[in-house]
């Protein structure tokens, strides 16, 4: 069952949420069979009509929620699209845990077989925290990027809101899919981040071998695997308090297509509203530059579009 502070958290959420819309007429609730994400009415007098989605409410769940056919995001023309988000309170520091957050959540472009039906692969295990619902799972060890993007979301983009760092890089570990954090390609991830790729494909996952050190005189050492996940457009946050504060934080996506080419500028603005006033405010800004040719190989000139969460053990 739910911790009382977590039943506090969502409590808090639904009472302070700004003013946004009813989900039901824009989203669906993903229709995999483990997905526990829910549609919910907020409590706040201030926004009324409001409703929000909870992703994960608990350990080893994950969610999804997604935009019906007619509400999909245009890939030839601009988009702009933007959302309130709540990551709960439980803020931590990294040398003493006192009430680790959930793993986070990702904003999610796709064009996977089955749209709303769509979820990592997990297998027999229980979700991975680390692939907010979206990356590839990285739980075998072994060496292969590609198999672990065949995992993944496929023809997907993905913008993970990341609230709990997984930078595990010992040899026992290496099966226990905690390891995505230990990117350093756009310098060292020292706290909770926003950050953007393709969850999909091979080049967004480095493979990294570690030696159990075989016996004392370093014979039949075995070798294993952990794998780094590539973060592009980083915005990090300076402390743990990030995202975890018990604040809603507004995020404005921008998606301006470049004419006569496959590509596109994502540009996304983080806290660039006040949301006790929503009066704006500069936030911080980063962009990935994406192409419709990974995320609509059926060249449809659309994509579906919504967010995706999940848990491990916190």
């Amino acid at each position: 069952g739910q911790a009382a502070s977590d039943k506090l958290d969502l409590s808090n959420g639904l009472k302070t949420v700004p003013q946004g819309l009813p989900l039901s007429d824009f989203f669906t609730r993903g229709t995999s069979n483990n997905n526990q994400a829910a549609v919910v009415n907020g409590t706040n007098p201030d926004s009324p009509n409001t409703q929000v989605v909870e992703l994960t409410t608990g350990g080893s769940q994950v969610g999804s929620i997604w935009s019906q056919q007619r509400y999909r995001f245009d890939l030839k023309k601009k988009q702009v699209a933007s959302m309130w988000l709540n990551f709960g309170s439980k803020g931590y520091t990294g040398s003493a845990p006192v009430d680790v957050p959930g793993d986070g959540m990702a904003l999610v472009l796709q064009n996977a077989d089955n749209p709303q039906n769509v979820t990592p692969d997990f297998g027999s295990n229980n979700p991975y925290g680390e692939t907010l619902g979206v990356w590839g799972v990285a739980n075998t060890g072994a060496s292969s990027a590609g198999a672990v993007a065949n995992t993944a979301i496929a023809n997907s983009w993905a913008l993970e809101f990341d609230s709990y760092l997984n930078q595990t890089t010992a040899f026992k570990s290496t099966t226990d899919a905690a390891s995505f954090d230990t990117d350093t390609s756009g310098g060292k991830l020292t706290a909770p981040h926003l950050a953007a790729n393709y969850p999909g494909a091979a080049s967004t996952y480095l493979p990294v071998s570690v030696s159990d050190g075989g016996n004392i005189l370093g014979w039949g050492a075995k070798t294993s695997y952990y794998m780094q996940m590539v973060h592009k457009g980083v915005i990090q946050g300076s402390n743990y308090m990030f995202l975890s504060d018990g604040a809603w934080h507004h995020l404005t996506l921008t998606y301006t297509p470049v004419s006569g080419s496959t590509s596109a500028r994502m540009t996304y603005n983080f806290d660039d509203k006040n949301p006790t006033t929503g009066i704006s405010q500069p936030g911080e800004t980063n962009y990935m530059d994406v192409s419709s040719s990974v995320i609509d190989p059926g060249n449809t000139g659309y994509a579906y579009w919504g967010f995706t969460g999940a848990t491990g053990t916190y």
